[in-house]
């Protein structure tokens, strides 16, 4: 696997650290894609793992979290919730 460079996350502004998420996350994207790692998923994975993270490529229509393209965590067996969009 490749390497990705993390900047010094900011320590300003919640709008900066949203943003500086926001880059990461599409670098870390990019990078595990690129290596077959997280393949962005369309639907529910039939059975997800406690503690995973999740990219969903769009909203799923039958899950009130889901609502949007994003990182999801995957905390109990009927949870999710949003990690970066």
């Amino acid at each position: 696997m490749g390497s990705v460079y993390i900047e010094q996350p900011p320590a300003d502004t919640p709008a900066a650290l949203a943003e500086y998420l926001n880059r990461a996350f599409t670098l870390i994207n990019l990078e595990l894609n690129a290596n077959n790692q997280l393949t962005p998923l369309r639907a529910l994975p039939q059975r997800p793992k406690i503690g995973a993270i999740y990219y969903f490529s769009n909203a799923i229509a039958a899950h009130p979290v889901i609502t949007a393209e994003g990182y999801y965590g995957y905390l109990s067996t009927d949870s999710y919730t949003l990690i970066a969009s």
